[in-house]
Order: C-alpha cells, then structure tokens, then sequence
C-alpha cells in the first residue's frame, strides 16, 4: 500500500490516516507517530489556515479518520464508497503541509477530493504547495488503484472568486489550474454544514482539474463529477439532509446549464492562487 513519497525521513509526502489504521491494528509505534504529525499539522499548518467558520471541529476530523479506518478494517461502506487520506508533508521532520482528502470511485474512474488544503503559514510563496500538491495527487492515484479506478480527476471546493477573476472562456481559472463554471451568486449551489456554520449557507463553487490532459467538460459531465461527491456526502446524514443534497444538486445543474467549461490539466498548471494554497 502506497505510504509516502519523497526519499529523506525528514522531508516526506505521507498519507498518515495509514499510521492510523495500523495503530488500531495494534502498532504503537504507528500510533504515536500518527499523533505527532496530526497534532503538528493541525496546529502549526490547519489552525492559522483557515477561520473558525471554515474549519472542522478537531474532534469530528477524529471522527471521520476513526470511522474511515473502521470501514477499511471491516470491509463495510458506512463511511462512504471512497477512502480518507490525510496527506502530511514534511519539512525537516515538522508539518509544512496538509491535504484531507477522499479517494472517491465511480464506474469508471476515481476522483480525489480535496476537503481542505494548506501550507504552513513561513513556508507559503517556497513551493511546498506544489510538492504537497504532487504528492497528495500521487498518493490518492495509488489509493484508486487499489480500489480498482484509476485516477481521473482531482476536485476541490474552493471559495467562489470574483467576477474579475473569470477567463475569457467562461470559466474561472483557480487554485490548482482547476476550471470552475462562471456561476452568479443567485444560480451558486450552497452548502450547509451543521457542525461549523449551523444552517448559514456557505458560496463554494467545485473546482475540476483532470489527472492528465486539457479539455472542455460538458455540463452533463461536471454535474455527473460533482455528484460523485454529493453521493459521498450523502453517507454521513449530521452533514447534509437528503433533501439538503436534492436541492445543491439542481443548483448545480441549473448554474451549469448551457455554459462551456474549460479545465486545465492538474500537474501542468497548479497556480496555487490563495495563501492557503501557496
């Protein structure tokens, strides 16, 4: 199973949601390395990231991680279809980075899914966005093809720009490369999330960027990419309602309808816009 990526101990690109799972499997060491890094990540690189109505709770990301590895130690599906990966980069054996993310399969192919992204605030603007970015995309391509679908698509909700940012294609160029429909603020699908915003309805737009090659996405296709996540918050009703979901994905259908979107592909163009993706 795919672990890490980088070759100096001090300098690694690693999936610790892995240390996880074999401290419950009863490795201390595992165990204790796992709680370094995730203590390290969370309060040196994901605390000064993102504000408090942005962020999870510390004990509901212990939740997912304790749930996910259940799933994969049981063989069950109650955390979803896909994997939790919590990527950690490291710098001289500190946290410089993170990226917690979900390898989610489809009939075809896999996404990853970003949740949340960040860089170590002294280490923003010095390329560790792109090393963090490269080999969390490199681990969840090894995540999807132990699932059985390859890598197809790295998605990622990001904060909806303004209109100035959008290109001349009809299409907003963002974090990552990704290409993101030109959506106003009335036709943006809302998200809820109970346990940080109460019932406030949050404008995020989904960034698309595929694994490999530059293309024009259809509006057929994105809703069907973004449902692949949809389906994988529907696992998880203290999230969103079923109706909750119903009505993001008719936003989401009617934002898109009749628009041309261009994506770009992920390794070739990362610009890693916004501080917390630098």
């Amino acid at each position: 199973m795919t672990r890490a990526t980088g070759s100096a101990e001090g300098n690694r690109v690693l999936d610790i949601q892995r240390l996880f799972v074999a401290g419950a499997q009863g490795d201390e060491r595992a165990q204790q390395e796992f709680e370094g890094l995730f203590r390290d990540a969370h309060k040196n690189v994901y605390l000064p990231s993102f504000t408090s109505d942005e962020r999870e709770r510390e004990p509901t990301i212990r939740k997912y991680l304790k749930w996910a590895a259940q799933d994969e130690l049981n063989g069950t599906e109650e955390f979803g279809p896909g994997r939790l990966q919590y990527v950690v980069s490291t710098r001289d054996g500190r946290a410089a980075g993170m990226s917690y993310q979900n390898v989610i399969p489809g009939d075809n192919f896999s996404i990853a899914y970003l949740n949340y992204f960040a860089v170590r605030p002294d280490l923003r603007g010095a390329g560790e966005g792109r090393r963090l970015a490269r080999g969390a995309v490199r681990l969840a391509a090894g995540q999807a093809k132990e699932i059985g679908k390859p890598l197809g698509y790295v998605v990622a909700e990001l904060d909806k720009p303004t209109p100035a940012d959008a290109g001349a294609g009809g299409f907003y160029q963002t974090s990552f490369g990704m290409g993101a429909p030109v959506m106003d603020g009335a036709e943006l699908a809302p998200y809820w999330y109970p346990e940080v915003y109460g019932q406030e309805a949050v404008p995020l737009v989904f960034g698309i960027a595929p694994v490999d090659g530059s293309r024009e996405m259809s509006p057929d296709d994105y809703v069907g990419l973004t449902g692949m996540v949809l389906d994988d918050y529907a696992s998880d009703p203290d999230v969103y309602s079923a109706e909750q979901i119903g009505q993001i994905r008719e936003n989401i259908r009617k934002g898109v309808e009749g628009k041309r979107i261009q994506i770009a592909p992920f390794e070739t163009t990362i610009k890693l816009q916004y501080p917390a993706f630098s």
